[in-house]
């Protein structure tokens, strides 16, 4: 299944932003580090399908300085999906701090390979 971009449901896209604090972790670790460090947003995995209004404020503080590591191109890239998500939020939604349902792991994955396999499509497409 394919990312749905214009779901609003809360699971859906908190399963989204979960994705994006992974790959912006993962992508300012060194080639030797890859398989052998755990993202902050795998860590905190089980804590966020609980809590995840409350756990993204703690995913959204730490990704910060992996952000700045990035370059600038790819820093607005990510940036700009993350307000993408958050405007497709209720704010009622947003701050509800209830339990995820498994929703949210088809809206991790499908961001997930979105964000691994879209910019090589996007290169083969330019050649």
């Amino acid at each position: 299944m394919s990312l749905n971009e214009e779901s609003r449901n809360r699971d859906y896209l908190y399963g989204r932003l979960l994705a994006m604090a992974d790959r912006i972790e993962y992508r300012t670790f060194d080639r030797d580090e890859d398989g052998k460090r755990v993202t902050n947003a795998k860590r905190y995995m089980n804590a966020f399908a609980q809590h995840p209004y409350q756990t993204w404020k703690v995913l959204e503080e730490r990704i910060q300085p992996y952000l700045q590591k990035l370059d600038i191109k790819e820093r607005n890239s990510y940036n700009k999906t993350l307000d993408e998500i958050y405007e497709l939020f209720d704010e009622k939604e947003f701050t509800n701090n209830d339990r995820l349902e498994g929703l949210y792991l088809l809206g991790y994955h499908s961001q997930s390979y979105e964000l691994k396999y879209r910019p090589k499509k996007a290169e083969e497409e330019k050649e």
